[in-house]
């Protein structure tokens, strides 16, 4: 609320003349005629429309071009770290190449730990999921199964309940539920993806005498497809093959797909599988931090999200160097592994660290709000994603990560979690599977359709509320180059005051009342939606103030 005070305080005074500036700047302001105007996007605005303005575009996305624009920007080239805690990042994406963060103090491959923090040759970043000997650890345990093998001897043949501990049995109770729900999938799954692959095996090879070279295309198929409509058997094959072109299922996808099947069942799901056994540190000793290796971008034909959070970032702001901090896997990040990441960053300079990850249990939550903690004594702002479960976040109080525990007040004050929101100023403005609540998710911002990179020079259409933080998480970049005095809980609280508040209905989260409408400023602690050139103009105000 102070920060509110302060925004109409310096807008007063462009009023009334009290400041001069060489160039005012309003911010946008909503008007209830023009929200309720939709549209159907073209290409190019499809893959640029979180970069336009309500009020120039009637698109809602972010005002950044607007900013670029117009805004008198003090400190272009100002470098701005962001640590991406994430999986491997492809450094050599063309888009992302000139934008790796380059440890100033590290001397590459001499096998020595020059800047003197623990980690040898640790360039561009560090891998906490890998090995010594350059392994990486892909499938690590879910974090219900973390909390299954460490409970159920306490639990397991419990008789007696008067005496035990209710909150943490019952904790106890939901993972184990949650254990047993995913073993069933997993053996389904592995079916599933058996099937899918036999299916393709059986479809190529009676194409094979059409396509030696096995090079099927959309063209190739269609001409084939006119050539023979006869032929039933050829013209199911064809439909087919189309359609795993079609929705991306390539050899290398389904592979994948198997694989991370078949490890669900024997390590995600196992409770006697040893998810530490490569990168051999204590997974209970959190000081136990010297673990891991330099290869940040080794599995990126595996791992595709930190190269598209990446680049979501240096849409928004190209100045910002991207520092890998690798900690997802195929499962759930570990606390403890989020905890010594944080730190990480955080010790080798990074200014935002972007955590665009989310999971419903936690084995050691104190580490990580230790961690943060330790982010905010040193200026560092935490963005992270508000998940894609729809949940409602007041009702489930067991989403990690998070800046309280179960609802109770905020442990740091650095942290921002961010929901997604649409490019439909319609009932389905909100992300229909983003979480969603007024105590813990801070703010909107775009997540549907995001034009980002991804590994081996692609660029592609994605969904998620990671790409709304991540979004953020670029936003924040220009406020610290901008306005390097301010301190990261005034850019959280700036980004959150300074938003729009679309008062616009949408479909009610609640399946039971689907069919009824919520205002979308009832869904987050501010009741609105990030907006770039808003947040300069109040940052500008706040830190003229505080130079005064």
């Amino acid at each position: 609320m102070a920060l509110k005070r302060v925004y109409l305080i310096f807008i007063i005074s462009i009023i009334v003349g009290c400041k001069k500036q060489e160039k005012k700047f309003t911010p946008i302001s909503l008007q209830k005629s023009l929200i309720t105007k939709n549209k159907d996007l073209t290409k190019k605005e499809k893959e640029t429309w979180f970069l336009k303005d309500i009020l120039l575009d009637t698109i809602p996305g972010l005002s950044i071009e607007r900013l670029r624009d117009s805004f008198q920007f003090k400190n272009p080239d100002k470098r701005i770290i962001v640590a991406v805690l994430d999986t491997e990042v492809d450094i050599n994406h063309s888009v992302i190449k000139n934008n790796v963060w380059l440890n100033p103090d590290e001397i590459p491959n001499n096998g020595i730990d020059d800047d003197k923090n623990g980690y040898i040759d640790d360039i561009n970043g560090w891998n906490f999921l890998g090995a010594k000997n350059g392994e990486n650890n892909t499938f690590t345990s879910y974090s219900y199964t973390r909390v299954v093998k460490k409970l159920a001897p306490k639990y397991k043949n419990l008789k007696d309940t008067d005496s035990i501990d209710s909150e943490e049995y019952n904790y106890y109770l939901a993972a184990k539920k949650r254990f047993e729900k995913m073993k069933k999938y997993a053996k389904e799954d592995i079916d599933y993806s058996n099937m899918l692959i036999n299916s393709l095996n059986n479809v190529e090879s009676h194409l094979a005498k059409y396509f030696p070279k096995k090079q099927f295309k959309i063209v190739s198929l269609d001409s084939l497809k006119k050539l023979y409509p006869n032929d039933k058997e050829l013209q199911r094959s064809i439909l087919i093959k189309s359609n795993f072109i079609n929705y991306g299922f390539s050899r290398q996808y389904m592979n994948n797909y198997k694989l991370k099947a078949e490890a669900r069942e024997v390590k995600m799901l196992n409770l006697d599988y040893d998810e530490r056994a490569l990168t051999e540190d204590d997974p209970e000793d959190i000081n136990d931090i010297i673990y891991g290796n330099k290869l940040v971008n080794n599995n990126t034909d595996f791992f595709y999200h930190g190269t598209e959070i990446s680049g979501s970032i240096l849409s928004v702001n190209d100045k910002v160097d991207i520092m890998p901090v690798c900690i997802t896997p195929v499962g759930n990040e570990s606390d403890k592994d989020i905890a010594v990441g944080i730190k990480y960053a955080v010790n080798n300079g990074a200014n935002i660290i972007n955590m665009s990850f989310g999971k419903r249990f936690s084995v050691n939550t104190q580490w990580v709000l230790d961690a943060m903690k330790y982010a905010e004594e040193h200026n560092v702002l935490i963005v992270s994603s508000a998940g894609n479960w729809n949940y409602d976040l007041n009702e489930v109080n067991n989403y990690f990560p998070n800046d309280n525990i179960n609802n109770g007040k905020e442990y740091v004050n650095n942290f921002i979690l961010v929901g997604g929101i649409t490019s439909k100023l319609n009932k389905e403005f909100r992300l229909v599977y983003s979480n969603y609540g007024n105590i813990d998710v801070d703010a909107f911002a775009p997540a549907e359709d995001i034009y980002t990179t991804f590994p081996n020079n692609i660029s592609r259409l994605d969904t998620g509320t990671s790409l709304a933080a991540s979004l953020t998480s670029g936003i924040a970049s220009l406020i610290y180059q901008q306005y390097p005095n301010l301190k990261a809980a005034q850019i959280k609280q700036i980004l959150m005051d300074s938003g729009l508040e679309f008062k616009l209905e949408v479909s009610n989260p609640d399946i039971e009342k689907i069919e009824k409408t919520i205002p979308i400023n009832k869904l987050s602690k501010s009741g609105k939606v990030i907006n770039a050139y808003n947040a300069l103009i109040m940052a500008d105000s706040i830190s003229n103030l505080k130079k005064l």
